[in-house]
Formats: structure tokens, C-alpha cells, sequence
């Protein structure tokens, strides 16, 4: 879990110095999108998955 936070905080630091300090919202906004889009099919059976009582 540190490893993903100090690589998460060095990646933005390197795009947020690139391209300005909200283009880290940006990337990930844009990950979380195409993490959706990936996933899209599979939630209906996320979602309607039995509690197990």
C-alpha cells in the first residue's frame, strides 16, 4: 500500500509539473473512465450478487 502512494505521489508530481496542477484530476478522471468502461458488463452481476443468507 506505501509503495502505490509514494508511486502514486511521484507520478503526479511528474504530470501535475508537466502539464499544470489539475492535469492529475484529469488523468484520473480519465482512468476511473476507462476503468468503467472496462468493467461495465460485469456490474449487473456485482450488484445483484447473492448476500449469502
Amino acid at each position: 500500500m506505501y509503495g502505490g502512494i509514494l508511486l502514486g505521489n511521484a507520478i503526479g508530481g511528474f504530470i501535475a509539473e508537466q502539464w499544470g496542477l489539475t492535469a492529475p484530476f484529469w488523468f484520473g478522471f480519465a482512468g476511473a473512465g476507462i476503468t468503467l468502461i472496462l468493467i461495465w458488463k460485469s456490474l449487473g452481476s456485482i450488484a445483484h450478487a447473492d448476500s449469502g443468507e
